[in-house]
């Protein structure tokens, strides 16, 4: 049997991303341009190489990339939420610790409140729930 060629096979010829030299690297920009200028470590530079290093990515690498990036959103978001839960509590605390020293000092609810502009039945609910009431 002779081989016969196949009409329906294209030949493979290199593509860019079989040629491509990631610029960041020494080795890239060494073979590209012989030195590396200082310029192109501004930011602006580094996001064009880092878009660059995502469109060369085959498919399965890019998908596999898009899942990394929500991951990695989705713990930002996290994190970024249970700070500002942190703080609140924070805060709530602060404000239960002021309601008490100023209820051991001598102050009365009605007065709390005032100066916390807050309500009265808030002020005598922490000071029930965390400390002694004083009512004058």
């Amino acid at each position: 049997m002779s081989k016969t060629k196949n009409p329906y096979i294209v030949s493979t010829l290199p593509t860019i991303t079989s040629i491509y030299f990631d610029p960041t690297t020494d080795f890239g920009f060494k073979k590209l341009f012989g030195t590396i200028p200082n310029i192109l470590n501004e930011p602006i530079f580094m996001k064009a190489f880092d878009v660059a290093k995502v469109s060369n990515l085959d498919p399965n690498d890019y998908i596999l990339y898009q899942i990394s990036k929500s991951k990695k959103y989705d713990m930002e978001l996290v994190e970024e939420s249970a700070e500002k839960r942190g703080i609140e509590i924070g805060e709530i605390n602060k404000t239960i610790k002021v309601i008490l020293t100023l209820n051991r000092k001598g102050y009365i609810p009605s007065q709390i409140s005032e100066m916390l502009d807050m309500t009265i039945q808030e002020v005598e609910e922490i000071i029930k729930k965390h400390g002694k009431i004083k009512v004058k």
